[in-house]
């Protein structure tokens, strides 16, 4: 499980790290494509 966690945190930083100067569209897009993956995970 901590392993987990800890991927969790890297992925979350990565995402952050990649939308920065993202526009306002790409963001929309994977914030639906997150919500999609979160939808397969339950």
């Amino acid at each position: 499980m901590r392993e987990l966690e800890d991927y969790a945190q890297v992925l979350t930083s990565d995402l952050l790290e990649m939308i920065q100067d993202a526009t306002p569209e790409e963001k929309q897009l994977l914030q639906r494509k997150i919500a999609t993956l979160a939808t397969k995970i339950v």
